[in-house]
């Protein structure tokens, strides 16, 4: 056989195998798709025909938009986006395409990203899959829709906002890496020229950048595993100080702020807070793109039944975000709070939203109002706390008078260590163990020889050793008056939450301050 006849074969041969993978293909009840990174179709597979009533060829060179309706459409285009931004897979985003008969069909898209020989995202490959009834349609309000579902929708849906949201997560906490080793890395400089102000001012500002990612880690663990927030009495005067200046960090916007001296405290969880004020100062400043001044105001209300905005009556805390941008169209009000809304090319429309779900889940209210040209006002009311003492913060120096004598339990050195420093520096004597079992062990060595701990501090879990919630128990039969108090990085754990249901005293969530450590020993130690 020749050189021309060898070749010939293996081009039937090649051929024979793409009509096979193509009739494979097009055999498949669901659609295929590709598009590229603007997600312009330049693929569909003939499914489109049955589930549309369109032909391949009129589909291609569309985005899925223009299949949709003005809303659906809205809400598909930012999503897609911001998945694209990340370069990040679709996972089962649901959408409802119109047939060209005008019927709706509800579809579930799931898709991979493509990338090219440098690397570079050129488009997605995917797969459109139909889940209404067999009929394939659905009426305008979704009548007679038979959806896929049960346990497994939630996880979907929650599944597709947290594909929207990584690529904001991913942006905001590279930021606060930069803000954390950026002033610890110019801290070091000063302390090398004795420069101790600036030092400690650099400090302060890596503190807040910590803060700020602690509260990001709340609210995706949250959002993603359904944890409940810890909530406590909390001044909100330095949450709302704090979320506003970080937020505008390198902007052209500043704040001013209006507080009242005497604002009460509200029972809230200050990282849920202050992501709520986050969003909401962002979108402020989003709208003043030359720069400007956001005018953040706190003040005590009592609200009667007779309130313009309809709030139920009580004692509040108000705070307004006003802005001098470019206001909100009389259509868009009702509508800004919606997920997935929004009026700004890159955004994803989940921010106000988020500040929404965040203000209603502390009993409060978020109202809006706005001129187009004038600018807009932000108002949230949360309910004054039930609780009628302050938070007392103890910075530093010995919470109690005369020795105390600490053990901490954890793992971690770098743990261990940074509670070994707040605990000196509160005046305690520190001893440690690295698990429960070796926990215990001090424990009843201590009651034995006359010495005993007045206070213990146990990390919640302990991978492949005994953790808090067993050691407690060891503990208490052994000292049934002990002290202990519950330590975890997940502030929503149900025993965090409800930490006297499980023998322990007190609860701190990491990564600590020195002030909240203070408060909850102090409250430990004092208490019977």
């Amino acid at each position: 056989m020749g050189a021309v006849e060898e070749l010939q074969e293996e081009l039937e041969k090649n051929k024979a195998k793409l009509e096979h993978y193509k009739s494979l293909l097009e055999g498949t009840m669901d659609w295929i798709w590709e598009t590229d990174v603007d997600w312009v179709y330049s693929y569909v597979s003939p499914q489109v025909k049955e589930m549309l009533g369109r032909e391949p060829e009129d589909v291609i060179g569309k985005t899925p938009y223009v299949l949709m309706r003005e809303d659906e459409a809205e809400r598909t285009a930012a999503a897609l986006n911001a998945l694209s931004a990340a370069e990040l897979p679709v996972i089962r985003l649901e959408n409802a395409y119109l047939c060209i008969d005008g019927r709706s069909v509800l579809m579930e898209t799931s898709a991979a990203p493509m990338f090219d020989f440098d690397g570079k995202l050129c488009g997605y490959r995917g797969v459109n899959r139909c889940v209404t009834d067999g009929k394939r349609s659905i009426d305008g309000d979704g009548a007679g829709e038979e959806k896929k579902t049960g346990a497994d929708l939630p996880r979907s849906q929650r599944l597709e906002a947290l594909g929207v949201l990584a690529g904001g997560i991913a942006h905001d906490f590279n930021n606060y890496l930069t803000g954390i080793l950026g002033n610890i890395s110019l801290a070091k400089f000063a302390l090398k020229k004795n420069e101790i102000d600036r030092a400690s001012g650099r400090l302060t500002e890596a503190e807040k950048a910590v803060e700020m990612s602690q509260a990001l880690t709340r609210q995706i663990l949250t959002f993603a595993k359904g944890e409940a927030a810890e909530r406590g009495p909390l001044a909100i005067g330095d949450v709302l100080r704090r979320s506003a200046e970080f937020a505008l960090s390198g902007s052209k916007t500043r704040c001013r702020y209006t507080i009242a001296p005497d604002i009460w405290l509200v029972d809230a969880d200050e990282g849920q807070l202050s992501q709520a004020v986050n969003n909401i100062v962002l979108n402020a400043e989003q709208a003043m793109p030359e720069g400007g001044v956001i005018q953040l105001r706190a003040e005590n209300v009592v609200l009667d039944q007779s309130n313009p905005d309809g709030i139920g009556s009580g004692r509040y805390v108000k705070v307004s975000f006003e802005d001098s941008g470019c206001g909100i169209p009389d259509e868009s009000v009702k509508t800004v709070f919606e997920p997935y809304f929004t009026t700004k090319s890159k955004g994803s429309g989940l921010g106000l939203a988020t500040a929404n779900a965040i203000i209603k889940s502390l009993g409060g209210h978020i109202t809006l109002k706005s001129e187009l040209g004038a600018g807009s006002t932000f108002f949230i009311f949360i309910p004054q706390s039930v609780h009628a003492a302050a938070v007392d913060y103890i910075e530093t120096g010995a919470a109690m008078s005369g020795s105390v004598k600490a053990l901490v339990m954890d793992d971690e050195e770098i743990i261990r260590d940074v509670l070994n420093e707040i605990l000196a520096t509160l005046g305690y004597s520190v001893e440690f163990a690295y698990d429960g079992k070796g926990a215990v062990e001090l424990y009843s060595a201590a009651m034995v020889a006359g010495a005993p701990f007045d206070l213990v501090v146990m990390d919640l879990t302990i991978p492949g050793g005994m953790g808090g919630m067993e050691a407690v128990k060891r503990v208490l039969k052994i000292d049934p008056k002990a002290k202990v108090i519950v330590s975890s990085g997940y502030s929503g754990d149900p025993i965090i939450a409800n930490f006297r249901d499980y023998g322990f005293c007190g609860a701190v969530t990491k990564p600590y301050r020195i002030a909240d450590v203070s408060r909850v020993v102090k409250s430990v130690l004092a208490s019977s």
